[in-house]
């Protein structure tokens, strides 16, 4: 139970005036993700993997119309006929089933990378805030005003994109066709 003393002093003006004000930084994690070099680079990748898989796919749907086409040839309800049109139906399934499986895979991959990239966000707004001594980092997400100064976003991803230069630049040189 506070007495009247302790409540004059936390109400009391001067007493308010000597607490020391806390540093806070605010951190929008999509504006540092959009300045990484590595989740660019992540982003890359990505896109190349989608674009094997989408030429593995129309590899097969080429397969499949060619088969398809070679239908046409037979007459309808010979046995050759039917034994093509049984092949087509496996194909059709199996093209569904590899599309299923590649974008299954792919996003995996991209959900993987997006985890990956906010924990070393985390980590990074965690030691420049150590280090620039900051009380309280929020995300710019539960914020609905931040003065201009409290966003620190950019400044952590300048400090992320040096750290992932100097490992790429470190992990180039150590790559077997420069040695």
């Amino acid at each position: 139970m506070l007495t009247a003393t302790a409540i004059l002093l936390l109400w009391h003006p001067l007493a308010k005036a000597a607490e020391p004000k806390a540093r806070i930084g605010v951190v929008d994690t999509e504006k540092v993700l959009e300045k990484l070099l590595s989740w660019q680079d992540t982003q890359t990748r990505l896109k190349a993997e989608e674009k094997k898989a989408e030429k593995l796919v129309d590899e097969q749907k080429k397969e499949l119309a060619r088969v398809r086409a070679e239908l046409e040839y037979f007459k309808p309800g010979s046995r050759d006929h039917e034994k093509r049109k049984a092949e087509v139906v496996a194909r059709g399934q199996k093209l569904a089933r590899l599309s299923e499986r590649l974008r299954r895979a792919l996003d995996e991959r991209t959900r993987a990378a997006l985890e990956a990239a906010h924990t070393e966000i985390r980590k990074a707004v965690q030691g420049y805030a150590i280090a620039n001594k900051f009380d309280v980092v929020v995300d710019a997400r539960a914020v609905f005003y931040v003065a201009g100064g409290a966003d620190i976003s950019l400044k952590v991803a300048r400090e992320m994109n040096k750290r992932y230069n100097h490992w790429k630049a470190k992990n180039k040189s150590e790559a077997p066709e420069n040695k």
